[in-house]
């Protein structure tokens, strides 16, 4: 829908103002001690002050009750919030990208399950293809935005639009500190604050303890690491060293071919040729449940181990792939690609470090660590198939 701010939003923009103060409201009861089960009603009547990722401060009256959401299953909040409070994470969802539904229905299928409620959620658009309105949201009645900052173009524009806050977190560039710091944005934002202490430990011990010892590791082992959403006749996006799946494989002390010819933030796909010349000692193939991509590999909550294995026989059989030494020597692997720019996504940089330095990481168990992280965190069990040799 075409929106005129000239118009009709001027309308608008004050009757959400009139709506956002009347929920403001307190009452003297708020100002008393608060007991455990009522944590969360005391949370969400205070004032809060939030930097987010961008540097930009955000004061909000009280935290977000009506909060729309972007990139969910893609590195935006909604994973984070799920595991920041499994009970209570859906009532503070007024609107959510399609995302999840569509890329991860797996996933999507078993959130239904465990919160039925996430099915009456009205559902927008991905600002990043300009699928959002500023009428859209006022008309909703959302009082704040939580989105990757990667959107920041295009949702500053819907933020001065209507005077809605925009808060931004960053999963994509796999910095700790920043996965660390987007978690504590989004608990602090919502109030969803339950969990937030021991699920960014959690995170901390486990990848900042990878980072540390593969930092006195030598990048020896070379790598290929492709998605495969286009399938096997078509070569899918790599990964430069400052994003995504290149960040992990930085971080784990691999020796990533995509660096040769990727920037470092940006995300392309390789030639056939440029490949077959670097003949890497490994390849790592990233899968998921794709919509209308029948022919990726095959990783998530539904898949079998012979799912997976036969979704990736197609790419050993690409034209020349046989003269690599990953192939020869039976080094290809797949790994979940929801299993990055998330809280989740320690599993990844445990099995890609076990993968190149396996003496170095031999303590590492992640399907231990995966399971329970979901056991304690999560509202759905730990279930299929996300790392697998093809043999």
């Amino acid at each position: 829908m075409a929106f005129s701010a000239k118009k009709s939003l001027p309308a608008v923009v004050l009757c959400a103002a009139m709506m956002w103060t009347v929920t403001g409201c307190s009452s003297p009861a708020d100002n008393e001690p608060a007991s455990e089960t009522s944590q969360t009603a005391a949370d969400a009547s205070h004032a809060v002050t939030i930097t987010d990722i961008t540097g930009n401060t955000i004061q909000l009256e009280k935290p977000l009750e009506h909060a729309a959401i972007q990139l969910s299953g893609s590195g935006g909040p909604l994973l984070t919030m799920a595991a920041l409070d499994r009970d209570n994470y859906t009532s503070k969802i007024a609107a959510m990208d399609k995302g999840l539904e569509s890329n991860r229905q797996d996933l999507w299928d078993l959130l239904l399950e465990a919160n039925p409620e996430l099915a009456d959620i009205p559902k927008i658009g991905d600002a990043t293809k300009d699928q959002i309105s500023a009428e859209q949201l006022l008309t909703m009645g959302v009082d704040g935005v939580i989105a990757p900052v990667r959107q920041k173009a295009k949702m500053d524009v819907i933020a001065e639009q209507t005077g809605i806050p925009v808060i931004y977190i960053d999963y994509h560039s796999q910095k700790l500190e920043n996965h660390i710091q987007s978690t504590k944005i989004i608990a602090e934002a919502t109030g969803l604050t339950k969990n937030v202490d021991e699920i960014t430990k959690f995170y901390e011990d486990v990848v900042g303890d990878i980072e540390e010892r593969a930092s006195k590791l030598d990048h020896t082992t070379s790598v290929y690491f492709e998605t495969t959403s286009n399938g096997p006749t078509e070569f899918g996006n790599t990964y430069g060293a400052g994003i995504m799946w290149g960040a992990i494989l930085d971080a784990v002390g691999a020796d990533n071919i995509a660096t040769h010819f990727v920037a470092a933030d940006d995300a392309e796909a390789l030639s056939a040729e440029q490949v077959l010349v670097s003949n890497p000692d490994k390849i790592v193939l990233s899968g998921s449940l794709w919509a209308n991509q029948p022919d990726s590999v095959k990783m998530g909550f539904s898949v079998s181990n012979e799912e997976a294995l036969a979704s990736m026989g197609p790419f050993r059989e690409r034209e020349g792939w046989d003269k690599l030494k990953a192939i020869q020597n039976n080094e290809l692997y797949a790994i979940g690609h929801p299993m990055t720019r998330e809280m989740l996504d320690f599993y990844s940089y445990a099995q890609l470090a076990k993968l190149f330095h396996p003496e170095e990481f031999a303590d590492l168990d992640p399907e231990a660590l995966i399971k329970e992280y979901f056991d304690k965190y999560m509202p759905i069990p730990y279930e299929g198939t996300w790392f697998i040799k093809y043999e």
